[in-house]
Parts: C-alpha cells; sequence; structure tokens
C-alpha cells in the first residue's frame, strides 16, 4: 500500500540548496524530477540520488535537466527569436526501511528547479474500504509546484502568448541590426547626421528586410522592384547624391545581391555566397560613390551586413 506522499521543492534543500537526506521509517520510493516546463527559462543542472546501509551505498541514480535551445527559422527573422525548450530528467529510487537516502543537486546554467516526492509503503489493511484505501491527504506543494508551470505553459501557448513573444523579440532583434546597419553605413558613405535622415532610410530599408511575421517578398514581383527602387533613391538623397542611371544600377544591383543570400535556406548557409555577395555589394557602393574604403570601414560594414542577411551567425564571430 502506498502511504502518505510527502512532497519537497529547491527550499528543503541543506548546504546552500544543494542537499538533502532522510531515513526512510518504512520501504518506499522516491520519485524526483528536475527541470522547470518553461519556454522562456535557461537552466541546466543534475540531481544524483544515493540509498546508504550504514556505511556502504546501496544505490545511485541521477537526472539532467537542461533548456534545449531551438530556433524556429535559421534566417534573419529567427534572429533573437529562440525557444528555450525545457528538457526535464527524472527518475524514481527505491529505498529500503532505515537505509538512508540523499539528493545532491548541482546547477551548470542558471536556476533549475526540482521537486521530489517521498511515497513510504506500507502493510496493506485489514478490511478494503472505500475510505482504508482513500488513505490521508497527501502533503503537497505550495502553489501546485511544477504541475501548474506546465499548465501556465500550455495556457500560453494555446493562447499565442508564446509566439507573440518569439515575434517581439525577433522584431526587436531585426530593428537593432537595421540601426547598426544604418550607423556603419552612414559613416563610411558620409550620410547625412540628421536623425529625420536616416530614420527615412531605414524606413526605406525595412521594406526591403521584411517583417519576421510577413512572408519575404519573391525578387521578381513589382513591389520587390518598386522598394528597390525607393530604397537607392533614399540613400542617394540622404549621402547627398543625384545619382545618374549608372550609379543607380550599381546600388541597386549590389542590394539584390543581399537579398538573394536570403532567397532560400540554402543560399543563408553558403558561406562563398555570403561573402561574394556582400563584397559586390560595398564594392558597387564605393564605385557609385566614388569612395575610398579603409580596411576598418569595409570590416565594420561587412559585420553589419552579414547580421542582416545569411543565418546572421557569422557577423557575431
Amino acid at each position: 500500500m502506498i502511504g502518505t506522499r510527502r512532497a519537497y521543492s529547491n527550499q528543503d534543500l541543506t548546504n546552500n540548496g544543494t542537499y538533502f537526506e532522510q531515513v526512510a521509517s518504512t520501504d518506499g520510493y522516491v520519485m524526483a524530477t528536475i527541470g522547470q516546463p518553461t519556454y522562456t527559462d535557461d537552466y541546466g543542472g543534475t540531481l544524483a540520488g544515493q540509498t546508504f546501509d550504514g556505511g556502504s551505498q546501496t544505490s545511485f541514480v541521477y537526472a539532467t535537466g537542461a533548456a534545449f535551445h531551438f530556433k524556429p527559422d535559421p534566417g534573419k527573422k529567427g534572429g533573437g527569436a529562440t525557444v528555450k525548450l525545457p528538457v526535464p530528467g527524472s527518475f524514481t529510487m527505491p529505498v529500503k526501511k532505515s537505509e538512508k537516502w540523499t539528493l545532491t543537486f548541482t546547477v551548470i546554467v542558471g536556476s533549475p528547479k526540482i521537486e521530489f516526492y517521498w511515497i513510504p509503503l506500507g502493510p496493506p489493511p485489514t478490511t478494503f474500504t472505500t475510505t482504508t484505501m482513500a488513505g490521508p491527504a497527501p502533503v503537497a506543494l505550495p502553489g501546485g509546484g511544477m504541475a501548474s508551470i506546465l499548465e501556465q505553459s500550455r495556457a500560453d501557448l494555446a493562447s499565442g502568448r508564446i509566439g507573440a513573444t518569439m515575434q517581439d523579440s525577433a522584431r526587436q532583434a531585426i530593428a537593432q541590426r537595421m540601426d547598426d546597419l544604418t550607423d556603419v553605413l552612414g559613416n563610411a558613405t558620409g550620410m547625412s547626421q540628421d536623425e529625420q535622415d536616416r530614420q527615412r532610410f531605414r524606413q526605406e530599408l525595412a521594406k526591403v528586410v521584411c517583417a519576421p511575421e510577413s512572408a519575404p517578398l519573391a525578387m521578381t514581383s513589382t513591389e520587390f522592384a518598386r522598394n528597390v527602387e525607393s530604397l537607392v533613391d533614399m540613400f542617394g538623397r540622404v549621402t547627398g547624391h543625384d545619382f545618374t542611371a549608372e550609379q543607380h544600377d550599381l546600388v541597386a544591383a549590389g542590394v539584390r545581391a543581399l537579398v538573394q543570400i536570403n532567397e532560400n535556406d540554402a543560399n543563408r548557409h553558403d558561406l562563398t555566397l555570403i561573402k561574394n555577395n556582400i563584397d559586390l555589394f560595398i564594392d558597387n557602393v564605393r564605385e557609385a560613390l566614388h569612395l575610398q574604403l579603409d580596411t576598418q570601414q569595409r570590416r565594420l560594414l561587412t559585420r553589419a551586413l552579414v547580421r542582416i542577411v545569411g543565418d546572421g551567425s557569422q557577423g557575431d564571430r
């Protein structure tokens, strides 16, 4: 017969939240879990259980809980939208009467949560009545413990709150990368320092760098062609240039080369294509504006561009 369960959590650990021990007054089981079921917490740790008969260890078991970082879209839309998928661990450890059982908790990263239960066993009752079968009420965790956290996570998924949070994060990441590119490109090309001028340029840039919730425009579409033309025209105005048709075409070809990198997943991971197309953009801009770029300017511009196109990871190296 299963007796009255007793629930424990991190707050019941000693030795700075790393250790728990108890002597079993009857045969029973320890059931333990490590890792909270959320999609935002970053954590990793281990929980080890041991039993002892006197000074001799009689059993050992352990579990690891961690958050697996998953990026649904490997392209630029995935920037900043990493989901931390919970990968909890658990074990059940048998304990004999009079044995000491212990748990040792090790944190690797973040703040993993743990829950464990002492489940005593006892002799069967002599008379099987509804009352004796039901047994006393278990001692539960305040607030429902991880079960309530899981219910909240399910509710967040069902309501779309998780997806909305991911999109907000992606929008913020893309906006920051566009700001960085505007600053670096502006400083290298003599773009107007007036914030309104730079904001107008960013607005045109945003039409080409699509938002995370929208599908990218096909490079053959009329709308995409208009957006590129508008971006190049604005670039000419904020850099104080009245582009000739040849200069305009040079910059537009450079923009199309950048967008080609994000056209499909293969292109986003083709390091040769990424390098060649970014070099083409920089060289075309340099030729159209009659610029001389030093090594540092070219390096900074390359880094800012690669964080917009490709999978974004090369620019973080």
